[in-house]
């Protein structure tokens, strides 16, 4: 498969650079065996990704701003074996993954390899290879899970695991209850891209993260209820920050950053035109050692979201469907006029019509029906009302 895209970024939040341009293409490939007995389970799975992107901050003209130009290779491979036996499920598991990226300016300088008509100066290679055990005990209510595991990398070896556990009570509830440690790799962009405005560190670290997670739920008679609860406990988390407008954006680490959310949803569904009505509302608190910074991702989040969501099904084959947005996003960014500004809550409406005939169903969406001017990551302002339609073919 391969995709070809072209973006138009026309962002009145550099306004000294209204015609940027980015073309990215990108070709993947995979393979799956598995073989299933009575009482084992055997798996494998082989990828490829080749992903080649083009950026231009003035398009056409690279005397002020060099173009930016990245190939990578993702090379992935898994093998996993599970065995049922009187004590539940046990599985064991390898993976490994190789990214490699040649650039002119991401990764380490090296000779000069001409592709194409460009000269790539620069390049990195990376492999992390992940070893799992995993055990499943089910009972007639109650389940249990368990699974440990190290992840070994340019950065050293890190041991992961979760625990688990699911819980049935009577006909119309159940819960569920977890801890999850988890890693993340700094990206090569992270590490490399240094520019006009941009200072990257060689020197991060993988970030970590210990999450702990409760949630119930509950159906009765075409009623849904639902609440998730979470609490995040994030150590070297990396980000793009600065102090002040002036400043240039840095990647650092942000030694601890708390994150408490919860999610609550009720929907009700029925087989007559209205299908489903739902609403939903999440809230997110953080806590980090980095108050005070204008962030870029980590410290840009959204703390109050309610939404509600109506689907009906006017005539046969037609469904419509119409969503509503409350939206409270926390953080600041830097405005055209160079002060630091505070997001506001904002409004949103959506629709979508489809309809369904032979093998394939018709669609339109429409984002933002009432315009509503508001502004996303780094104070980058979102489009007004736009449409779009397309077809999707089911064979089977």
């Amino acid at each position: 498969r391969f995709h070809t895209n072209r973006l138009y970024l026309l962002s009145p939040r550099l306004q000294n650079n209204p015609d940027q341009f980015e073309q990215t293409s990108t070709a993947l490939a995979s393979l799956r065996w598995l073989r299933q007995g009575e009482r084992l389970r055997l798996t494998a799975n082989v990828s490829y990704r080749m992903n080649t992107d083009r950026f231009e901050l003035i398009r056409g003209d690279a005397s002020k701003v060099p173009f930016n130009y990245h190939i990578t290779d993702n090379i992935g491979a898994e093998a996993a074996a599970a065995y049922s036996w009187i004590a539940g499920e046990t599985s064991v598991g390898i993976d490994m993954a190789y990214n490699h990226i040649l650039s002119t300016v991401l990764g380490e300088e090296c000779a000069p390899k001409r592709i194409r008509g460009i000269e790539y100066n620069h390049s990195k290679g990376r492999t992390t290879v992940n070893a799992t055990l995993r055990h499943e005990k089910r009972w007639q209510r109650l389940s249990l899970t368990g699974a440990a595991g190290v992840s070994r990398s340019d950065y050293g070896t890190d041991a992961l695991w979760n625990i688990g556990a699911d819980y049935t009570a009577g006909r119309y509830w159940s819960f569920d209850a977890g801890v999850v440690e988890s890693m993340r790799l700094p990206t090569y962009t992270d590490l490399y891209y240094t520019a006009a405005g941009y200072r990257s560190d060689r020197n991060l670290k993988p970030e970590h993260a210990l999450t702990y997670h409760l949630a119930a739920q509950y159906e009765r008679e075409g009623w849904q209820a639902g609440l998730y609860t979470y609490y995040r406990r994030g150590r070297n988390v990396i980000d793009w920050v600065k102090q002040n407008v002036e400043d240039d954006w840095q990647s650092m680490q942000i030694t601890r950053m708390n994150t408490l959310g919860a999610e609550l949803s009720l929907a009700y569904v029925t087989s007559g035109w209205m299908r489903r009505a739902s609403i939903g509302y999440g809230y997110i608190h953080q806590d980090s050692d980095s108050k005070g910074m204008i962030s870029k991702y980590a410290l840009d989040y959204m703390r109050n979201k309610l939404s509600l969501r109506v689907d009906t099904a006017p005539a046969r084959r037609l469904t419509l469907s119409l969503t509503g947005t409350l939206y409270d996003r926390i953080g600041s960014y830097a405005g055209r006029d160079g002060a630091v500004h505070s997001y506001s809550p904002y409004f949103l409406l959506d629709a979508r019509a489809a309809y369904d005939v032979w093998k394939m169903r018709i669609y339109v969406d429409a984002t933002n029906i009432t315009s509503t001017r508001y502004y996303d990551y780094g104070g980058l302002r979102m489009p007004d009302c736009w449409v779009t339609a397309g077809v999707i073919f089911t064979f089977r």
